[in-house]
């Protein structure tokens, strides 16, 4: 009976931290709007378009989607938060001609212009990108960017090069085609990228250029109800790409919701198996607890002849149920420490060993052992006597 209880405390502690760890992520603060900006990514590609053409292009869209009613700002990007995909490169601070002599790793995204205006990422020093800026020589710092870069100065007007030309790619696409030096005209706030439950990355954002647009951009869509940035998108490609056929619009927090679609699985099995769990510890000490009552009724039939009275019998086989979660408890608590490192990784905001959840989910079992107990305790406070004699 005590293993049982030590699995349930294991696999009830565990799915209450896989609960509290997704309510975190999801209550976190992400530096963008989840609710109004919707995402689209058309097959550009298709179109004969290549280069300046085809950037010329991607910025009549957004000005035509941006006319409509309905539509706050619109923009285009190179990657979206929350896919996994990062790029980065090693970049160094250009100050007074000289060259800081340690390089910091940044990631680092291609966005046109209103991208944090749609995205409602603050800008809280400069100026985001303009339509004619389309080289890499301007870019915008986040602050976790310009502080390890420029410390305790201003970042704006300031000069970044790279290190090296090539960068690395964690589940992206590509790195930087060649060595960059670049003048920095913004400072945004920070904001999640590839990962929810990693801190916002140093990042560095550079113009969208020719070579970037030789792929897919996607539009992002900022509006006061999804469906009217549908409308104003689907009216804008009907006008300028009208053989590009739509495909899935989604919103980022339908995005953030697919990201998170593995966790809340893992979340959903742990819980229901830890409710089997319970289930079963409540239907073992049931019969654990009647097997016994049967077996002592002659004991609890002279107890009660001798003065023993209902309340005492009934304590004491509830002790005998306590007694039971107690080793189960601490056996439970022992083999969390071997159950930490699987389930580590998964935790966002919350410790493996939080001692508000280990003591709830012990309370939680003691009621529901004192639960299965109630019946078999009170068939014992019950036992007659002279029957109980009788029969023994």
């Amino acid at each position: 009976m005590a293993v049982q209880v030590a699995l349930s405390l294991v696999l009830v502690v565990s799915a209450t931290l896989l609960s509290r760890s997704l309510i975190h992520l999801r209550g976190e603060p992400t530096g963008f709007d989840l609710d109004h900006v919707t995402i689209q990514t058309p097959p550009f590609h298709l179109l004969p378009q290549k280069g300046m053409a085809k950037l010329d292009l991607y910025q009549r869209m957004v000005d035509r989607i941006g006319q409509a009613l309905g539509v706050r700002a619109a923009a285009v990007t190179w990657f979206t938060p929350m896919t996994g995909s990062q790029v980065t490169a090693t970049f160094q601070a250009l100050t007074d001609g000289a060259t800081s002599p340690e390089g910091v790793t940044l990631a680092y995204n291609a966005v046109g212009p209103g991208y944090f205006r749609t995205m409602e990422t603050a800008i809280a020093e400069g100026r985001e990108f303009e339509p004619r800026e389309r080289s890499r020589d301007v870019c915008v710092l986040n602050q976790a960017a310009a502080a390890s870069l420029f410390p305790r100065q201003s970042a704006v007007g300031r000069y970044v090069r790279t290190v090296t030309g090539l960068g690395t790619t964690r589940g992206g696409d590509r790195p930087l085609p060649e060595p960059v030096t670049c003048r920095v005209v913004g400072l945004a706030q920070d904001a999640k990228f590839a990962n929810l439950n990693e801190p916002p990355p140093r990042t560095i954002y550079f113009p969208v250029t020719p070579d970037v647009v030789e792929g897919n951009l996607v539009f992002l869509l900022n509006g006061s109800t999804k469906a009217g940035v549908v409308a104003a998108y689907t009216e804008a490609l009907r006008e300028i790409a009208p053989t590009i056929p739509l495909v899935l619009f989604a919103t980022l927090r339908d995005q953030m919701d697919a990201a998170l679609g593995s966790q809340r699985a893992i979340t959903f099995l742990s819980t229901f198996f830890a409710g089997v769990a319970l289930l079963l510890s409540a239907i073992g000490l049931y019969g654990m607890l009647s097997s016994s009552v049967t077996q002592r009724t002659g004991e609890i039939g002279i107890r009660t002849a001798l003065g023993a009275s209902r309340s005492t019998i009934l304590r004491m086989v509830l002790a005998d149920a306590l007694r039971a979660v107690a080793i189960g408890a601490g056996m439970g608590t022992v083999a969390l420490f071997f159950a930490a490192g699987p389930i580590r990784h998964m935790l966002y905001g919350v410790s493996v060993f939080d001692p508000t959840t280990v003591v709830a989910t012990a309370a939680l079992l003691a009621l529901v052992v004192l639960t299965a107990s109630l019946w078999p305790a009170r068939r014992a406070a019950s036992v007659d006597p002279v029957r109980a004699m009788r029969a023994d």
